[in-house]
């Protein structure tokens, strides 16, 4: 049981990495590929739920009272980094984003990231949903296949 639950909360932030651990522990193809969809659903619907209170609370850390030019390099990196994800966005549709963000990103980011985005279209968390998926089965299925060759 507790095997079940480490690998569960391990799939919560280092999604793309768990169903390894899952097979170095000893389960089962489906006892992996269930816990990481459990621990991956409970971050995304977390995440991607309080979206807006994250971004808030980012928002009004970075707003404090702080020296002028450090203030100015800090609003200059976050374009850059607003810059990339723009582009990003830009280049993907709106299902292989909700797809690619989370697992690269890992969970917790790309979930907001994503929310931040597309939070106006109502299909967009069950793409994230769906993008678990079939990235827990992809990445289990590669996980169990290596121990073959």
């Amino acid at each position: 049981m507790w095997i079940y639950a480490t690998l569960a909360l391990f799939s919560t932030w280092k999604f793309m990495f768990a169903p390894m651990a899952g097979y170095l522990a000893g389960l089962s193809f489906l006892e992996t590929l269930l816990s990481c969809l459990f621990g991956g659903y409970l971050s995304a619907s977390f995440f991607y739920w309080t979206a807006n209170y994250f971004m808030t609370r980012f928002s009004k850390k970075n707003t404090k009272k702080t020296s002028k030019s450090l203030r100015i390099k800090k609003l200059q990196n976050r374009r850059k980094i607003n810059r990339r994800i723009i582009k990003l966005k830009r280049l993907f549709n709106p299902v292989v984003t909700c797809w690619l963000f989370p697992l690269f990103l890992s969970l917790p980011i790309g979930t907001i990231v994503t929310a931040k985005f597309y939070r106006h279209q109502r299909v967009t968390y069950f793409y994230i949903l769906i993008g678990i998926s079939v990235n827990a089965i992809i990445l289990t299925s590669i996980s169990y296949m290596l121990h073959y060759f």
